[in-house]
């Protein structure tokens, strides 16, 4: 790569020697002169954000899809005990209040996962800091998830072991120094 770029300035190079000899226009010389955009242009993305990107996108459908299933076996569970308990009104009005709130938290928690794969996307200092809170709050919650489900069920403690480790290999990517500079972290620049 560094040959063709090298090459592409040799031409600019040898036409800008022909066309002052020529008697090019002076705004000929100085376009050949100017540096070329493509080779001053920035690095592309560490591989770290691409990893993190990755790893909040699965998390994101795994997440939704979970809720979905739970959410349809659980709601449905709830309304035949409330009905058989308390009556068909009453089952109604409690399965409108949980569905509202599931739906609310589920949308807000996409919205948040969404914000923050963007802006690790395009290097921002915010989204650096709030990925690194809730993924290490989400560590805390996994490793409480895997304890209490080990109580009752074997298949929390598979979901919280793959909560685990997206949280966690997000909290280690997050902590790579390229993925830290590309964000603006440890520097004098404030990006918000």
């Amino acid at each position: 790569m560094k040959y063709a770029a090298a090459g592409a300035w040799a031409l600019k190079d040898t036409s800008k020697k022909s066309s002052s000899k020529r008697g090019g226009s002076k705004s000929e010389a100085s376009a050949a002169s100017s540096p070329n955009p493509a080779a001053e242009a920035k690095p592309g993305k560490p591989y770290g954000v691409k990893v993190i990107v990755a790893l909040y996108l699965i998390s994101l459908v795994i997440s939704l899809t979970l809720t979905t299933i739970t959410f349809n076996a659980d709601v449905a569970t709830a309304v035949k005990e409330a009905t058989a308990q308390y009556g068909a009104a009453y089952a109604l009005s409690a399965k409108s209040i949980v569905v509202d709130t599931l739906i609310t938290v589920t949308v807000i928690s996409a919205l948040i996962s969404i914000a923050i794969m963007y802006g690790i996307w395009i290097g921002n200092k915010w989204a650096w800091w709030v990925s690194l809170i809730f993924t290490s709050i989400g560590v805390i919650a996994a490793v409480y998830s895997i304890i209490v489900a080990s109580l009752a069920s074997s298949s929390g403690i598979i979901t919280g072991l793959i909560s685990l480790i997206i949280d966690l290999l997000v909290v280690y990517y997050l902590t790579r120094q390229e993925v830290k500079s590309y964000c603006h972290i440890g520097s004098s620049a404030s990006v918000i």
